[in-house]
């Protein structure tokens, strides 16, 4: 993106409020092709690991209620992408795009629904046919579809055996991927999870809190808690770290806004003026999007995160601590090292946002330690030290208030991330 020249008096960068807009629209891009990627390859890897199971039973343990079992389990507790349908594909998409690196770079260009067509056809011919087209003229799904609709297929609902798949010599997939990739993820037209077609199943797969574990069918009970045993971790994993990279990246994108809109502003020298740009900012959003995504208050907020945090990595540090309406109230702290250590706290659920807005340290919120500083800015953080508080008493911080923040992001389970307006704001709701 072009820079914007700086220019003294009134007027100055009168079009950033277009340039915002732009970073935006572009890290709801980046957002959705990442999402897109990760979930494909999850379910790579749910298909892979059905597989692998399935061929360490024999044929009588093969049985289409195990399968029917799982389907179950899993669409109750995490939602409708876990069909028996869509378990068929998982498992075809292992089979046929065995190679793992070969897979990762065609799940990052595809969408769910190329991939279903894909798998169906039955002549390795056809799906190497298939690619080529998508990958020459970026056809969609339904584009795709049409080519391909004469071509001989068998549709998953039919298929109760995973052994019935179409492999392609990975050496023949290989030669179709082209260099560089980033010019496949313009031009392929791919389903916005976020708004297309699998919206509310990406809801329901990465929704809060966990639903109920269902009953198991008595026929198949050992059997499918085994498997189960081997899914549940992938998909427990595949939720917590993806939305912690969605929520660290919504704080990112606004620390990056943050850093537009003070280049901006510091062109204009009245309190008057930067209000009035602020104000154009807030217009465009509510004029191509019908309503006020970011109103004046958010975008002080985005502002003030970078002012006070305009070290990129420490930034980044607390964007993955915290959540963006944690994150504004830490900005309220003296400096970042100050911040970082109230944000591991928030991390780990040892301090409630309500008791950060309403205590001050003088209320009884411990200090900052000095030999600390140095520490929590750099991540080169001892085991055990304590924290005087007034009154003589001590709170204690010990090991698991200081390992490395990927510890504490590794423990926890999850981020409500569609629990978050500013979320929604920018992956749902901006266009």
């Amino acid at each position: 993106m072009k820079s914007v020249k700086r220019i003294k008096g009134m007027y100055a960068n009168k079009n950033f409020p277009e340039s915002l807009y732009a970073t935006a629209l572009q890290r709801k891009r980046e957002i959705q092709v990442t999402s897109n990627y990760e979930l494909n390859l999850f379910f790579w890897q749910m298909g892979a690991a059905i597989n692998n199971y399935m061929d360490t039973l024999n044929e009588k343990e093969k049985s289409i209620h195990l399968k029917e079992s799982l389907s179950v389990w899993s669409m109750v507790k995490f939602g409708s992408f876990f069909s028996g349908e869509n378990l068929t594909v998982m498992c075809r998409f292992h089979r046929t795009f065995s190679d793992f690196n070969i897979a990762t770079k065609f799940a990052s260009f595809l969408d769910w629904e190329h991939i279903t067509t894909l798998v169906c056809l039955e002549q390795q011919s056809d799906i190497l046919h298939a690619i080529r087209l998508i990958l020459q003229d970026g056809l969609s799904n339904a584009q795709l579809k049409k080519v391909t609709e004469n071509m001989p297929s068998s549709f998953p609902e039919a298929d109760n055996n995973e052994t019935v798949f179409t492999k392609v010599d990975p050496v023949k997939l290989s030669g179709l991927i082209p260099e560089p990739m980033w010019a496949i993820w313009e031009k392929v037209q791919t389903e916005d999870l976020y708004t297309g077609a699998h919206s509310i199943r990406f809801r329901e797969l990465m929704h809060f809190p966990d639903r109920e574990e269902p009953a198991l069918a008595a026929q198949t009970e050992t059997k499918t808690e085994d498997i189960i045993a081997v899914i549940r971790p992938l998909i427990l994993q595949f939720r917590r770290k993806h939305s912690t990279w969605l929520n660290s990246h919504l704080n990112i994108t606004y620390w990056m806004m943050g850093k537009q809109l003070n280049e901006a502003l510091s062109n204009y020298k009245s309190t008057a003026d930067k209000q009035g740009a602020i104000k154009r900012a807030t217009f465009l959003f509510r004029q191509k999007n019908g309503e006020i995504l970011f109103n004046a208050e958010d975008m002080k907020g985005m502002a003030l995160f970078n002012e006070r945090c305009n070290d990129n990595a420490l930034s980044a540090r607390l964007a993955y601590l915290v959540n963006w309406e944690q994150l504004l109230a830490l900005l309220s702290l003296p400096d970042i090292e100050t911040m970082i250590f109230y944000g591991r706290l928030l991390a780990q659920n040892e301090l409630q946002l309500h008791e950060l807005l309403t205590t001050k340290e003088s209320d009884g919120l411990p200090t900052v330690p000095e030999h600390l500083r140095t520490e929590l800015s750099t991540g080169i953080i001892g085991t055990k030290t304590s924290v005087e508080k007034e009154g003589n008493s001590e709170i204690t911080i010990t090991e698991k208030f200081v390992k490395l923040d990927s510890d504490i992001i590794n423990k926890r389970s999850f981020v409500d991330i569609f629990s978050n307006r500013y979320f929604l704001a920018l992956a749902v709701d901006l266009s």
